[in-house]
Order: C-alpha cells, then structure tokens, then sequence
C-alpha cells in the first residue's frame, strides 16, 4: 500500500472594501473569520452617542464641612467663644 500527500502552497491577498456595512462585513466574516481583518480608521458613530460621564460626589465631599467658612473656624483664634461641648473649640488641637 502507498500513501501519498499533496502539499498545497495556499496564497493569501488582501482586498480592500470601502463603505462597509453591517451586513456585508457579518457575510465576510462567516466566509473568511481566520484571516478578516478591520482595522476601523473611521468612527461611524460618534462616541457621544454611547458614552457618558455620570459624576457623583461623596456627601462628605458635598456637604458644609469642607467649605472655607468651616475650615477657617478649626482654626480661629476666639475658638473658646463656642462654649465646651463645642466642637470647635477643640478643633484647632485635633488637625494636623
């Protein structure tokens, strides 16, 4: 018995399609999926139509706490004038 193989040198080419669209790159991909290549130089959607920014604070972050009128009374001179139970008379001691 002989057994005998044929060796096929298989060429590939590169083929460029302009103006694609759905359809045709789903049908060039069911018939070429190991080798098809997109390399999207061009947007056909603008990223504001998919992409959006939501940026929520932190109540800390939002509340009077952290404003300048806050952050000048840790450090007041006539802290006493508040009385002791206070916060910020002893607030000045605590920072830092």
């Amino acid at each position: 018995m002989i057994f005998y193989a044929t060796l096929m040198k298989t060429e590939s080419s590169t083929v460029t399609v302009s103006d694609i669209t759905p359809v045709k790159f789903n049908e060039l991909y069911s018939k070429y999926k190991e080798t098809l290549s997109c390399p999207c130089s061009t947007t056909s959607i603008s990223y504001k139509n998919f992409v959006s920014n939501t940026i929520k604070l932190h109540p800390v972050c939002s509340s009077r706490f952290v404003s300048q009128e806050w952050i000048h009374a840790l450090y007041s001179l006539n802290a006493s004038r508040y009385g002791a139970s206070d916060f910020r008379t002893t607030a000045s001691s605590q920072v830092g």
